[in-house]
């Protein structure tokens, strides 16, 4: 599944991974403030 690659991915921290996600307003848990 794709999504669960980006949830990866910014979990890793990867910078563009993050970038993405908040474009596309993929919600993601454990990168939330």
């Amino acid at each position: 599944d794709p999504g669960m690659g980006v949830i990866r991915h910014v979990d890793a921290g990867y910078d563009r991974a993050i970038d993405v996600a908040n474009e596309r307003g993929v919600r993601i848990p454990m990168n939330e403030k």
